[in-house]
């Protein structure tokens, strides 16, 4: 018999992600806005010597840029409507770690299921635009930094003949001004889908 060793794969990732942009705990909460992002990265794995079992780090990039406005009224005193737009423009770094489980069919198709924490980096600024009581264009009126926040991903994937795959996750809210306390909290949600390749 042959004796089963541990394994080390490393694999290539390309993507598509809907992230679902809001800010929350204001007084007119923002409508939920959807927007796309294409990622690109690496990831290691190493698969037990059972086959079923094994733990990952992976680093993934994406570039985001969206929009969500919150609308009300300027004060209970006038009808002169409110809108806040908050703009998010910058880049995100996951870096991930996690464990699978994994179930052949054959010795060419195997699929996982997978789950893992990790951390979103972010850059840049945040900036918010708001009209006035004497003024209904949008102007500068906060710009915060961004920050890094922990988050947790769920995968389901697919692999066949050793080499090819893709995989289906989702990735709880990220609060991309990380801790800060003040107004709002602006998160970000995540599902998408990563074709991979596995050297």
């Amino acid at each position: 018999k042959q004796k089963k060793t541990a394994k080390l794969n490393f694999s290539v990732l390309a993507g598509y992600n809907v992230g679902n942009f809001s800010v929350e705990e204001i007084q007119y909460p923002t409508d939920p806005e959807n927007f796309g992002m294409i990622s690109v990265g690496g990831e290691v794995e190493l698969v037990l010597p059972s086959g079923k079992l094994g733990v990952f780090g992976s680093v993934e990039y994406k570039n985001a840029k969206a929009s969500t406005e919150q609308t009300g009224q300027v004060s209970v005193i006038t009808t002169t409507p409110l809108r806040r737009v908050y703009k998010l423009e910058t880049y995100f770094v996951d870096v991930l770690f996690g464990g699978r489980y994994y179930k052949s069919f054959s010795n060419s198709h195997v699929i996982f299921i997978g789950a893992g924490a990790g951390m979103n980096i972010t850059s840049g600024n945040f900036p918010t635009y708001q009209s006035t009581f004497t003024n209904p264009d949008l102007i500068l009126v906060n710009e915060e930094r961004l920050g890094s926040s922990a988050f947790i991903t769920f995968q389901l994937g697919y692999r066949f003949n050793k080499h090819y795959g893709f995989d289906i996750n989702y990735d709880t809210p990220k609060k991309v001004l990380g801790n800060k306390t003040g107004e709002g909290i602006a998160k970000v949600s995540e599902f998408g889908i990563n074709l991979r390749y596995t050297f």
